[in-house]
């Protein structure tokens, strides 16, 4: 449900507006334009926007990429789209972006955090998001049967479009209006375009729109169309256009240094054997437009909790503006044991403009060989598929030695479609993309919220060199559902790829990682399985268990190869949990449960299993007051000839009844009827009046029943 918000806002004389054409550079936003034939800004660093009325201004002219573009899916009411590749460095303000998110309620922003909804705010605004290029912000609506439509489109060199298509405006008790408006950005000049269609007016959510650009601190920008008072606002007139033009001379002075790389130009997540030395590595690009004299840049590795294991400093010298420099920390630290650690790069400068890009954070993975290569938390969030065609998804493994062999393949099956394929790819494609196909296998009907594996024959797959990818493909038509992380502890490792007709990077890049797998060793390495050496308490030794009461279980486990092991317990045949040596369980179920912890490597497992009897009977006789926290009922002994005792649990004061019926349904006996008080009470049950055969024990309240099955064997 849309939720209404009335405010009121202070406008501070500090946080006005551009006076119309005006010569003196200004770092916050103009007033709404309140008529066409006018220009807006500059801005203090230099954009100047004028619509399509004034002298120099842009000529309207819509350009339709609905049969061309790709449409933007996903996009519901107040939400932000997974990010798209801009298709070239695009200048804006005096750093280049290459990417960009597109926001339901009208607007692209090139940076990652937040998102704009109602109410709405005027450009620039340093809350986040920043980094916004906003057509036509407001409360619009995706979803249900509302026709609103948004595709982009690039040419990959200096062109991309973004259209906003027949969008509705989110009104309570419907939506409203058939709004068509675009952004172009235009790497020939780096200018920015508004145009505006055919709409339907004055019908936005508490004419509450917001028009301009600002940059990624939203300190500086161009505040074009802003309304937030309720009243009739002033819109972007149909059939217009706004241009933002990029300055000729930048006077403007930006210190703005950046973590431009962490462990690789790409700060993608890597593998080191437990064991192995690390050696930093990392980058510091100067984004400002200043030479800068001196700076300092850490490295750091972490936990995945953030606390430091160890760090150095680098005292970095001179940087002109648009220049890199490296910093090498050789044998920086050695991993004991298998992990996920962060290796995280920070950059400082005096008088830096922009601490949002100081920071960068690379997730390393120690493994022991044989042993899987992972960037997966074993957690699906999300999930995907390719309807009506062929398609994929992939992650690209830099395995942490060479030679490798690949001995397993895997990936994370949420809903069952129809057929698919388990690739392995080598590196030989364009700009080293996933390329040839160098091994398959096929799965036709895979289990779902379940791991698909295949083994790969022994051989087959040695990698010598360079990075290789696991794959799932499916083709004609089928629509089996994976698995996609979106909540790794450690961060997102950056090498997820998709495929729709050809290998590009994911748009989830940033995002998220693809569930899938690969288990390698050193060729003609063997893998020992793992060993369970102790438990607590001794399977052999818990025979029975009080009703309602906490065990602590516990299990020792030893791997011949020195592997990461994993542990899941279950109770009763169900998982109740995973990665953990330890498992506390209370028992309110009665009669015979089964506690079960099953330790693994990624081949070979050992488990050990505990299997008590749940009693109401001990309860009674050791705990005389005890109060039960479930309702239960249980006969002891059972089978009986021709006597029984019955015990039966109330949590709470109830209205109770225990009856004995037949198989028919048929009541036989009443033993208990009327208003109780919580607590544990036992009755006596004879038989002897009876045929032999099975009969059931019934308790039952206003909030529950519980039913327990009687043998008499005469």
């Amino acid at each position: 449900m849309k939720r209404w918000f009335m405010f009121s806002l202070l406008v501070l004389s500090l946080s006005l507006a551009f006076a119309k054409s005006s010569s003196q550079p200004n770092p916050v936003a103009t007033d709404r334009h309140t008529s066409l034939d006018e220009q807006w800004g500059p801005d203090q660093f230099g954009y100047l926007a004028k619509d399509n009325n004034e002298t120099g201004g842009p000529v309207y002219s819509w350009i339709d990429i609905t049969g061309i573009g790709t449409e933007v899916t996903g996009l519901t009411d107040d939400n932000v789209s997974a990010v798209f590749p801009i298709g070239w460095s695009f200048r804006y303000y005096w750093y280049d972006v290459s990417q960009f998110f597109v926001g339901s309620n009208g607007y692209i922003k090139f940076s990652t955090t937040g998102q704009l909804a109602q109410p709405i705010p005027q450009l620039p605004n340093a809350t986040a998001p920043n980094d916004i290029v906003a057509p036509y912000a407001a409360d619009w609506y995706f979803g249900g049967t509302d026709p609103s439509e948004c595709y982009y489109w690039s040419n990959g060199e200096d062109t991309l479009i973004v259209s906003w298509v027949n969008v509705t405006a989110w009104a309570q008790g419907g939506n409203l209006g058939d709004h068509d408006f675009q952004l172009i950005l235009s790497g020939a000049d780096s200018s920015i375009t508004f145009q505006y269609g055919a709409s339907t007016l004055n019908d936005v959510s508490n004419n509450n729109i917001s028009v301009g650009i600002e940059n990624s601190t939203g300190t500086l920008g161009i505040s074009n169309f802003y309304s937030d008072t309720g009243l009739p606002a002033d819109y972007p007139p149909n059939n217009s256009a706004i241009k933002f033009y990029y300055p000729d001379v930048i006077t403007f002075q930006v210190h703005d240094l950046a973590m431009a790389g962490v462990q690789n130009s790409l700060s993608q997540g890597i593998f080191l054997t437990t064991g192995s030395t690390l050696s930093g590595w990392l980058a510091t690009r100067n984004s400002g437009n200043q030479n800068e004299t001196a700076y300092t840049s850490n490295y750091s590795v972490r936990q995945v909790n953030n606390t430091v294991i160890t760090q150095s400093t680098y005292t970095g010298g001179a940087i002109n503006a648009g220049a890199e420099q490296e910093a090498t920390f050789p044998d920086i630290w050695t991993p004991a044991s298998d992990g996920v650690y962060r290796l995280v790069g920070t950059v400082t400068l005096t008088g830096d403009m922009n601490a949002g890009n100081n920071t960068v954070r690379t997730e390393l993975h120690a493994v022991t060989l044989p042993g899987e290569l992972a960037y997966d938390d074993g957690t699906s969030e999300r999930t995907w598929s390719w309807a009506g065609g062929e398609g994929g998804m992939a992650m690209e493994f830099e395995p942490p030695v060479y030679p490798c062999e690949v001995i397993n393949a895997r990936a994370y099956v949420a809903e069952t479609g129809g057929a698919f394929e388990l690739q392995i790819l080598d590196d030989d494609g364009v700009g080293g993309s996933p390329g040839t196909v160098i091994w398959s296998a096929p799965f036709a009907n895979a289990a779902p919220n379940a791991w698909a594996t295949a083994t790969v024959p022994e051989g087959d797959v040695i990698i010598e060199n360079g990075t290789f990818y696991v794959a799932w493909y499916t083709t004609g038509g089928a629509a089996t559902t994976f698995g996609v992380d979106t909540t790794s502890a450690q961060g997102i490792s950056r090498r997820s790829w998709e495929a729709a007709g050809g290998w590009a990077e994911n748009r989830l890049l940033n995002e998220a990682d693809v569930m899938v797998r690969a288990t390698i060793r050193s060729p003609g390495q063997t893998n020992n399985p793992p060993e369970i050496t102790a438990a607590t308490p001794e399977p052999d030794e818990l025979d029975t268990v009080i009703f309602n009461t906490t065990i602590n279980f516990a299990v020792i486990a030893e791997d011949p190869d020195g592997q990461t092991l994993e542990y899941e317990w279950f109770h009763n045949g169900n998982s109740v949990g995973t990665n953990s040596a330890t498992y506390n369980h209370r028992f309110i179920t009665l009669n015979q449960n089964t506690i079960k912890c099953r330790v693994c490597d990624f081949e070979f497992c050992d488990s050990v299993q505990w299997s008590p009897w749940v009693r109401l009977a001990s309860a009674l006789g050791d705990q005389p007051g005890f109060l039960p926290q479930d309702y239960a009922v249980e006969a002891f002994p059972n089978p009986f000839n021709p006597q029984t005792t019955i015990d039966f649990a109330l949590p709470e004061r109830a209205d109770a009844r225990l009856v004995i019926h037949n198989l028919a349904g048929q009541e036989v006996a009443i033993l208990h009827n009327g208003m109780t008080e919580a607590g544990m009470y036992r009755v006596d049950f004879n038989g002897a009046d009876l045929a032999s055969g099975t009969y059931f024990a019934v308790l039952s309240t206003p909030k529950a029943e519980r039913i327990t099955k009687l043998l008499l064997l005469k």
